[in-house]
């Protein structure tokens, strides 16, 4: 189910893998978020397709939603959301755990987005497993684009051979024109270089690396101005 919808050029959806009766939210940055199972952004197979299923154990440093539930699939699954024109960003929750008898190790998928592929034969569990400092949970954040004669955005997860797909939560928000995507008329100069431009047009996705706050205190979603 949508979770908040506003016009003016400017969506929000929070999707976890759950039943729409059950209450979810993060009370840390008072995000409220809708379960996926019969809501008009999943699949219409979705029962028979994918199975949403509870992990076998939550850390204590993991908060409950969206990473407590999951929905996992043994073939193409897509999630079809209504977005207006303009940059977006997507983000991906992962929880690297056992769901219904699925181990982590067991889920390998690729995931895409129109032309662009976001994931290939992606595993969750080795991801966390390199990372430094460890986390628990890993959330994969994307910026694209949507097409003026586009009115929808599928986001689609294609499980490895003889592997599983899966995903905790979807984030889908709007964000600025000319925010990244600034293209020809104002290339981005290579750091450390006089010489050398990119130019980053709306053909082009990103994906995050790195967060910095440079300068300032840190601050919760419930402060940001709805790009959380």
């Amino acid at each position: 189910m949508p979770v908040l919808l506003l016009t003016l050029q400017l969506t929000i959806f929070f999707l976890t893998a759950a039943s729409p009766q059950t209450p979810q939210h993060l009370p840390t940055d008072l995000r409220t978020w809708g379960g996926d199972s019969a809501s008009k952004f999943s699949s219409s197979k979705a029962e028979n397709a994918s199975s949403e299923s509870m992990a076998d154990w939550l850390l204590p440093s993991v908060e409950p939603v969206p990473s407590m539930t999951a929905r996992s699939f043994k073939s193409q699954f897509t999630y079809t959301f209504s977005v207006s024109p303009g940059p977006k960003f997507l983000r991906l929750y992962f929880y690297p755990a056992i769901y219904s008898g699925i181990h982590d190790s067991d889920l390998f998928f690729t995931v895409t987005s129109g032309v662009h592929t976001q994931l290939r034969n992606f595993s969750a569990s080795l991801t966390v497993a390199a990372m430094e400092p460890q986390v628990d949970v890993i959330v994969k954040e994307f910026s694209i684009h949507v097409w003026k004669n586009q009115t929808t955005l599928n986001i689609t997860f294609s499980p490895s051979p003889t592997f599983y797909g899966f995903v905790n939560g979807i984030e889908v928000c709007s964000m600025p024109n000319n925010l990244y995507f600034k293209g020809e008329r104002k290339p981005i100069p290579l750091v450390g270089t006089d010489d050398s431009f990119y130019n980053i047009n709306n053909y082009t996705a990103l994906e995050t690396v790195y967060r910095l706050n440079v300068g300032g205190v840190s601050f919760g979603g419930e402060s940001d101005t709805g790009m959380f």
